[in-house]
């Protein structure tokens, strides 16, 4: 999925498993905290 409007920031999307997510927070210094939603479409991240 991508988006763009105007004045705001463009970005892509895509699914990711467990695992890459993990790998992706740890990158950027985080770690996983919970899921907000039942579905697992939104989460809580913190600092590692």
């Amino acid at each position: 999925m991508e988006h763009a409007a105007s004045g705001w920031v463009t970005f892509s999307a895509h699914r990711i498993g467990d695992e890459e997510l993990t790998t992706d927070l740890a990158a950027a210094g985080l770690w996983f905290d919970r899921w907000l939603t039942e579905d697992h479409a939104w989460f809580t991240a913190r600092p590692a």
